[in-house]
């Protein structure tokens, strides 16, 4: 099925802002033009929910969470970008093991978030992955598959699909 995923992305935004806002956390919103993305309906909401819950815990008052969608290399890419203390390599390695949780944070979770993030990316056949972000902080980025429809020419025929020759 075809995902707006810049809809989900500001729908998102919108979503938890009240929660930034009361945590003097600004939410910042970076939108591109991206094509749908192939998902089941609810994957990337619930998926941008758990990055975006993590983001917030880690983000200290007074900094900035972005959530960007842009187009890339082929692929649509969401990331959600905090100004938090970051992860280690081997911890972002770890991250998304069931049950691990990094040493240095404190809250209640089951370390069950990041793993579930990446069996529902997985599932639509994206990639989700950790990485350091400019300046400190860590940088969650989904990488989706256009829809093929969104992904081949307009005049181009689906594949399998039949041509048909006009005399």
């Amino acid at each position: 099925m075809a995902v707006d995923a810049a809809d989900a992305l500001r729908n998102r935004h919108d979503s938890w802002r009240p929660v930034t806002d009361d945590r003097d956390i600004t939410l910042r919103l970076d939108l591109e033009a991206v094509p749908p993305v192939a998902a089941a309906p609810g994957v990337i909401d619930q998926a941008l929910d758990n990055l975006i819950a993590n983001a917030i815990d880690a983000a200290p008052a007074g900094s900035t969470i972005t959530l960007t969608a842009r187009h890339a290399d082929g692929m649509v890419e969401l990331h959600v970008t905090d100004q938090g203390p970051g992860m280690t390599e081997t911890q972002r390695r770890r991250a998304f093991d069931r049950f691990w949780r990094a040493g240095t944070t404190d809250h209640d979770g089951f370390g069950l978030g990041l793993p579930i993030v990446q069996r529902l990316i997985t599932a639509c056949g994206g990639t989700v992955d950790l990485r350091d972000a400019p300046g400190g902080g860590l940088d969650a980025v989904i990488r989706l598959l256009p829809t093929q429809s969104a992904a081949r020419p307009r005049d181009a025929p689906a594949a399998g699909a039949a041509s048909r020759k006009t005399r």
